[in-house]
């Protein structure tokens, strides 16, 4: 039972990890000027896998040299969304103009293979950036960001699919074994071999394949037989 849960707290980790695509990334800053009721400039360091000390998150907002610092970003999640091509997206919180009212927010980095960008990149606001902060609606803000690198230029949908399905059914198997050993031992005192669930079923496993072979082999011999007394 302690193996289960070690090794499921290994694979747990690597699915929350950064791709590898994304490691060696440093982080980037870029500034925006927000033109809404209390026009200011936005000054954003973002980073696609380890927090900063900025402010403890992937992504940090700042209002101008010596303000604080709010973390606009963490809990990140990563999938690829294109053709060579990958989304971060996180969450976060800070406090609005007032001072005193939170308010619910997101960094959403979208990273476009871009082969003239090596090293770490170019940071960029994304075109849908968000147009107001702290609304009335209480609706999350959402930044968005465009990050062209050479990193992401071997990303394909189709490895993405590929990937998933196999820790996926990796996973499935370990939850299956690890439950399903610990209930036996604890709840019908197995021991040993015994303790594998429907371990009946997984030792007539091979006889049954070996029947379904020899079936079809019977089935498709007979079809041929027939196909050639009509041919005749």
């Amino acid at each position: 039972m302690f193996k289960f849960l070690a090794i499921l707290s290994v694979l747990l980790v690597a699915l929350a990890s950064c791709p590898s695509a994304l490691n060696g990334l440093n982080a980037l800053s870029v500034e925006h000027q927000f033109a809404g009721p209390n026009p200011k400039r936005l000054s954003f360091q973002i980073s696609p896998c380890e927090p900063l000390a900025l402010c403890s998150g992937q992504a940090c907002l700042s209002f101008g040299v010596g303000s604080a610092s709010f973390n606009v970003g963490r809990n990140p999640t990563y999938s690829i969304t294109g053709d060579r091509q990958m989304t971060q997206k996180m969450s976060g919180i800070y406090k609005c103009f007032d001072g005193s009212t939170t308010h619910a927010t997101g960094t959403k980095i979208t990273y476009i293979c871009d082969s003239s960008q090596s090293g770490d990149g170019a940071l960029e606001i994304a075109p849908d950036f968000v147009s107001e902060e702290c609304p009335a609606s209480q609706t999350p803000t959402i930044y968005t960001f465009t990050w062209r690198t050479d990193k992401v230029c071997d990303l394909s949908q189709g490895s993405s699919f590929g990937t998933v399905f196999w820790v996926l059914f990796f996973l499935t198997v370990i939850l299956y074994l690890g439950i399903g050993i610990a209930f036996k031992t604890i709840a019908q005192g197995a021991r040993g071999i015994e303790a594998i669930p429907q371990i009946d079923m997984w030792r007539e496993l091979p006889s049954l394949c070996k029947d379904g072979i020899t079936f079809w082999k019977s089935k498709m011999s007979k079809g041929s037989k027939t196909t050639s007394y009509e041919t005749l």
